[in-house]
Parts: C-alpha cells; sequence; structure tokens
C-alpha cells in the first residue's frame, strides 16, 4: 500500500499581538477625567471586597497599638515624648515596636489593595488570599526601595 503524499502539519494559529488579540488596535489614550471617572467606578463596583482587605491588614496593627496603649497607658505623642523625658526606655520600646507593626500590617494592606484594583482593572479576579500573598512578596522589594530613596536623600542632606 502506498501512503500517498506526506501530510503537511496544520497551520499555526496566528500569534496574538501585543495589544491582545491579532489585528487589535491599542488602546486609545484616554483624558485625565476619564481615568479618574473609571477609577471611581472600579473602587466602587469592588467596595466590599476593598473593605474586606484592607480590615484583615488594618485590624491586628490597631488592635495591638491599643493594647500596646492601655497597657502602657500612652495615648500620644505628649505620653510618649514624657516617657523618653523619665527613662522609661521598655515602655518606649514597646510603643515603637507597636508602631513598627501597625505601620507593617497598613502598608500589606495598602499593596494589596493596589494589587486586586490592578487585576481588576485587567478584569481579572483576586481573592483576599492571592492579594495578601502579593503583598507579602513585594513588601520588602518595597521596603528596600524606599530605604535607598531615603538614604538618598539624606546623603544629599548631608551634602548641603
Amino acid at each position: 500500500m502506498d501512503p500517498g503524499p506526506p501530510q503537511q502539519p496544520p497551520p499555526l494559529p496566528p500569534e496574538p499581538s501585543a495589544y491582545g488579540a491579532q489585528g487589535a488596535a491599542p488602546p486609545q489614550p484616554r483624558a485625565l477625567g476619564q481615568l479618574l471617572s473609571d477609577s471611581i467606578r472600579m473602587v466602587k463596583s469592588r467596595a466590599g471586597f476593598l473593605v474586606q482587605v484592607l480590615a484583615i491588614g488594618l485590624l491586628p496593627g490597631y488592635i495591638l497599638s491599643g493594647l500596646v496603649g492601655s497597657v502602657t497607658g500612652i495615648s500620644d505623642k505628649a505620653g510618649i515624648q514624657a516617657a523618653i523625658e523619665a527613662g522609661q526606655w521598655a515602655v518606649v520600646g514597646l510603643m515603637a515596636l507597636s508602631g513598627v507593626a501597625t505601620a507593617v500590617f497598613e502598608t500589606l494592606a495598602n499593596i494589596a489593595v493596589i494589587l486586586s484594583l490592578n487585576a481588576a482593572a485587567r478584569y481579572e479576579e483576586m481573592d483576599v488570599k492571592t492579594a495578601y500573598e502579593g503583598s507579602v512578596n513585594r513588601l520588602f522589594p518595597f521596603f528596600f526601595a524606599n530605604l535607598r530613596v531615603s538614604l538618598w536623600v539624606l546623603l544629599g542632606l548631608l551634602l548641603l
């Protein structure tokens, strides 16, 4: 039996362009007003999810700060200044650690919100767990980038 002429493989599908589907036009630039209205609409449509993300990220830090404040009896900057002047370094250290922990929780929550809104802008769904996993993965690069900027500003101030 003669198998006949060799068969050609099926043609490959066209590759998508940088703008999505083959032949799709690039997105048109939008005015500032359009960007703002689109952003507000996106936040409104995901308000419940954003409140959930923020609550999970912010409540632990605020609860910790409230507990430390109630244990130490310090509730404002004047109380911290009085503790410094009195030499109560354990209280000052505890308040400082509480402040750092609260700042870390706030930063994680803010990064998670940015990541979830970024996903929504690409018409993708993101759950809270994925938002915080991405947030944790970006925390240290974010911290070190801010540290570098602070060091450059300090160097600039020293050279003035």
